[in-house]
């Protein structure tokens, strides 16, 4: 039986089509999912006052729950340290424990606050805010971030009048100096080459 020329590039479609079909995997959808808590930081200037922000799902602060901001440098450990934990002590009463270096007003609702009055480098790092129990697992990190332009200025050594006034006149001197000695040898250089008067 002959294959006709109609039917040659049906043929190889069908053939594409069916190893197209069978090296097709299963498609899964992605199932995005709102975090229960997220927070909000910043880049900021060393000195100034930082905020780390969480914000919950809902209102907690009449849920029976515990409250955590964690911190991790950017480089090195991988352990989160708490810089803030809150526990609910009776139905409407958070007891909070704050790291040095932070403040916090204890106002929680849907967020809650966690502000550096004087940031500086040592406070950059990844920030994670943690509400237990939670519904989904879900929290997200934010980052804080210091420029170190102000603290250079401050760990910077002082330099006294006295030395500053000695590296300016050095130069000046040796310059007047050089300037001299050329000035004095072109003086003889030329009275050498007068004639002399008898």
């Amino acid at each position: 039986m002959e294959l006709t020329s109609i039917s040659q590039p049906r043929a190889v479609i069908v053939v594409v089509f069916i190893v197209v079909v069978s090296s097709m995997r299963p498609c899964t959808a992605a199932v995005v999912t709102t975090p229960d808590v997220s927070c909000t930081a910043g880049t900021f200037m060393a000195g100034e006052t930082a905020h780390v922000i969480c914000y919950f799902s809902k209102d907690v602060s009449a849920e029976k729950v515990h409250l955590y901001v964690g911190w991790k440098p950017f480089h090195g450990s991988d352990v989160s340290e708490d810089r803030l934990a809150c526990f609910k002590t009776s139905e409407e009463v958070f007891d909070c424990t704050v790291s040095k270096g932070f403040r916090f007003n204890y106002v929680i609702s849907d967020r809650l606050t966690l502000e550096i009055p004087k940031v500086t480098h040592s406070f950059s790092g990844r920030y994670t805010c943690h509400q237990i129990p939670k519904s989904t697992g879900k929290s997200t990190s934010c980052d804080l971030i210091v420029n170190k332009t102000e603290e250079a200025g401050e760990n910077r050594p002082k330099v006294n009048e006295t030395e500053t006034l000695i590296y300016v006149i050095t130069p000046i001197a040796v310059i007047v100096t050089v300037l001299l000695a050329i000035t004095i040898t072109v003086f003889f250089i030329r009275r050498k080459k007068q004639p002399r008067e008898r």
